[in-house]
């Protein structure tokens, strides 16, 4: 069993716990949906631990898991969690509205378009004289270096 530490968007400084099962695999950033109160609640996940023995344990259930990726960097994460320290500012109200608006409910984001730039062949045997602009120039530079 795992046990899973979520936020969520309320105006509260702390978070809450919830059990998973082992077939589930949070990530630290990711949104999940759990029952809070007599609703289902967006939540996101901070941290997460196995539990072998889960028999005194009394946490309610995961429903289910939205992003299998985070939507948070380190930094980010880093960052929100200093500003929750050093400011009088709720943790959950940092978290959520870094999300867009359409991110804070469940919509599921879809890879349909990956739009990624690469440098071809024959931009790789161009000469850097022949471009005619500063920004062709740019481009073509940071494609050779393979930055991203």
């Amino acid at each position: 069993m795992i046990i899973v530490e979520v936020i969520l968007p309320f105006p509260i400084r702390q978070f809450f716990k919830y059990c998973m099962p082992d077939i589930m695999r949070p990530v630290i950033g990711g949104r999940i949906v759990v029952p809070f109160r007599s609703k289902d609640i967006v939540g996101v996940v901070i941290s997460f631990s196995k539990i072998k023995d889960t028999r005194k344990l009394n946490f309610k259930c995961v429903k289910s898991l939205i992003d299998s990726k985070s939507l948070y960097s380190n930094v980010l994460l880093n960052l929100i969690i200093w500003i929750n320290k050093n400011y009088q500012c709720f943790i959950g109200n940092l978290f959520f509205s870094i999300l867009p608006k359409l991110l804070r409910n469940k919509y599921i984001i879809k890879n349909k378009y990956i739009h990624q730039w690469i440098i071809t062949k024959k931009g790789k045997e161009i000469n850097s004289q022949i471009f005619l602009t500063k920004k062709q120039l740019n481009a073509l530079i940071i494609l050779k270096k393979k930055v991203f």
